[in-house]
């Protein structure tokens, strides 16, 4: 006692939560991906319009033109596809405004492969929660082995609305039919691996737990967020 302190805590902890990773996204979904849905909503309107501006200009410069809306469409879709054109105008104000455009189509098409192959080597999964909010907004129940431990009664007693939801939404081992082996922390694995629950406990012990069964690494990942952290040493 003459050298420390033992009335400073130097280690807080409170109980965590473990989920399933979530399943990759749908391969067909990887089509998307490469761009968020801003830059997708901008090329699809930069298709819209820009051939009514290349269409102005040709003709403002060429009166007797005889290129139609929908040629002029076709001409601006073939910069996506990367093909060539048979005849381009010799008109300064059309060249610039054509030349932009291909110079846009390229640097779409090119960001477009590049992210493209990126997704498809690394597998794009959903957004893993990261809050007790998102946890509660879930669809996960939670479950934690009931041996006496405040928690279950501290969830449905409290004010905070995520808190209070979770504590609903929660199943303790014992407690729900047809499963066998009560006070095993092995059924809260099932729950867990199952993908239907989240599963809560000391956030050490969550770890310890963990990594004791035959779960695949990378197959769980625990919240970032505690509840009830207070002092352990």
């Amino acid at each position: 006692l003459e050298y420390f302190d033992i009335s400073v805590p130097y280690f807080w902890e409170g109980f965590g939560f473990a989920i399933k990773m979530p399943a990759p996204l749908p391969a067909w979904q990887n089509m998307i991906f490469p761009f968020s849905w801003q830059v997708w909503l901008g090329v699809l309107l930069s298709i819209l319009l820009s051939p009514l501006a290349i269409h102005a200009f040709t003709l403002f410069g060429e009166k007797d033109s005889q290129v139609s809306l929908l040629d002029t469409f076709i001409f601006s879709l073939m910069g996506f596809l990367r093909q060539g054109v048979p005849h381009v105008s010799d008109q300064p104000a059309q060249m610039i405004v054509i030349g932009g455009w291909w110079w846009y189509c390229l640097l779409i098409t090119v960001s477009y492969t590049s992210n493209l192959i990126a997704v498809l080597t690394i597998p794009a999964f959903p957004e893993p929660l990261d809050t007790v909010k998102q946890l509660a907004q879930s669809p996960l129940r939670t479950g934690m082995l009931d041996y006496g431990e405040f928690v279950p009664v501290a969830l449905l007693e409290s004010e905070n609305p995520s808190l209070k939801s979770l504590g609903q939404r929660m199943d303790l081992i014992g407690q729900i039919p047809n499963i066998e082996g009560f006070g095993l922390y092995l059924d809260l694995m099932d729950m867990l691996m199952n993908g239907t629950h989240s599963i809560v406990e000391t956030y050490s012990y969550l770890r310890l737990m963990a990594r004791s069964y035959d779960t695949l690494p990378g197959s769980y990942y625990f919240l970032k967020e505690q509840i009830y952290s207070g002092p352990l040493a």
